[in-house]
This record gives structure tokens, C-alpha cells and sequence, in this order.
């Protein structure tokens, strides 16, 4: 399987699945002009998976604005490429199951910010809404799908959209849904990513500890991310071999 890299203390982190395998100096990405944005190392792994022979570069932001944030800090993508944002997300539409992916037409928050992507979908795509606490039940679901509109809510793509447009970007953002509108998350799974966006075992294992109930629940939900994120290599495979986006 093929590295993709993770920010790293100032570095750029070349990682297979389950380990490093090197550092190397922040890389000059302008020999492309079509890189993919991740949030979390799983979402990278999986995307490198399903889209092998194309072999876009892949960048690990981490998760949440400080991840957008590191990514502004450390990135030197020029004006006019082509950068997706894709990972998981929360379903809020309750006609949406989980493992649908779907191609933003708007990005929003609960502040009543809109953002557009240059890269939509002619045939209806949704609206990602982007809010700063995780949603885990489906009460906060429903109440965020009310006040926003939003068919699924993650934590990145506003903070995204307004980087790319502030950076010159031709941008776009895919997401797949993990946990659709009334599946409940385990509490604290929030902390089971690092800043990086790399799994951390022992937060799990201490979540498992506290509430033993979840390890019934992870076997499912790692199911359903595996299928979004198969949906989202789909989506972006054809996102990038249309006209609208070149590689």
C-alpha cells in the first residue's frame, strides 16, 4: 500500500498503515495540481486504498479546526489547484443511510456562514455543516439538522472552505457517512485521534474500561466508516476523472 504523509511537528511524516517509516523536510507540492486533504490517517489509508492506480497526494490535517489550522501553518499548495477535503462525517438527513459519501454544493455552520466549492455536483450533491462539538446523539443530530438544514456535520470543512478560498484554491469537499442521524457515538470517542489525526489504542482501550457496552458497538461502526470511506474513494475517482477537475 502506498504512503501518504501526516504533519508532524514542522515535518511532513511519510506513514504506512500502523507505523513510520521515515521523516522527511516539508515538500514542495506544486508538481501536482490535484492533492486530497484528510483529517485522519485512517481516512488517508483507505482513500490511498480505493485509488490506488491514481496516486494523488494525500495530507493528514488532523482533526477539527486546529487541524485546518496546522494545515494553513505548514502547507504551500499554489493558487488555481484542485484540493478536496474528504472523510467521514455525521448524518443529520434521516433519508441518508450510513456509507452514502456525498459532493458538498453548500459548506455551513450554525453561525449562518455559506461557503460554495468551485468542484459540485450538477445532479444535487448536500449540505456539509460544519459544527466545532462533536454530535454523538441523535438529539444533537436532529436539533443541528433543524437549525442548519445540513445532511451530514463534521468538523472541518467551513474552516477548510475558508482557507481555500482565502489561498486561491479550485476546492472541493466529499464526505461519507460513518453514523447516520440515529446512531448514537460512544462518549469520549472524540479523543480517540491524535492532534495528527492518528488512532490512539489506549484512549479506546480506556474508553472501552469505563463502558465496557462499547466494545459491542465498535465492530459496527468500524464497518460503516470502512463503507464510507469506500464510497468516498468512488466519489473522488469520479470527481477527478471528470472535466471539471485534472490531475
Amino acid at each position: 500500500m502506498g504512503t501518504y504523509i501526516i504533519f508532524d511537528g514542522g515535518m511532513q511524516c511519510d506513514h504506512l498503515p500502523g507505523g513510520v517509516v521515515g521523516l522527511l523536510p516539508m515538500q514542495d507540492v506544486a508538481s501536482t495540481t490535484t492533492t486530497i486533504i484528510t483529517p485522519l490517517a485512517f481516512e488517508a489509508g483507505r482513500i490511498r486504498m480505493n485509488t490506488r492506480p491514481h496516486q494523488w497526494p494525500l495530507l493528514v490535517c488532523g482533526p477539527g479546526r486546529r487541524g485546518i489550522g496546522r494545515l494553513e501553518d505548514r502547507c504551500d499548495i499554489p493558487a488555481g489547484h484542485v484540493v478536496i477535503l474528504a472523510g467521514l462525517a455525521g448524518g443529520l438527513n434521516p433519508d441518508l443511510p450510513a456509507g452514502h459519501a456525498l459532493l458538498a454544493d453548500a459548506v455551513v455552520d450554525v453561525h449562518g456562514r455559506e461557503r460554495i466549492p468551485p468542484l459540485r455536483s450538477e445532479n444535487g450533491g448536500g449540505i456539509i455543516c460544519t459544527h466545532d462539538e462533536l454530535c454523538d446523539t441523535p438529539e444533537s443530530k436532529a436539533r443541528l439538522r433543524e437549525m442548519t438544514g445540513g445532511d451530514v456535520v463534521d468538523m472541518e470543512s467551513i474552516h477548510f472552505a475558508n482557507l481555500a478560498e482565502e489561498r486561491g484554491w479550485t476546492w472541493g469537499v466529499i464526505r461519507g457517512i460513518s453514523d447516520d442521524h440515529a446512531t448514537p457515538l460512544p462518549r469520549g470517542c472524540d479523543a480517540w485521534t491524535d492532534d495528527g489525526g492518528r488512532t490512539r489504542p489506549w484512549s479506546i482501550a480506556r474508553s472501552i474500561l469505563s463502558s465496557p457496552g462499547i466494545a459491542m458497538q465498535l465492530p459496527g461502526l468500524k464497518r460503516c466508516a470502512g463503507r464510507a470511506m469506500d464510497s468516498v474513494g468512488t466519489r473522488l475517482i469520479g470527481l477527478l476523472a471528470s472535466d471539471v477537475a485534472t490531475t
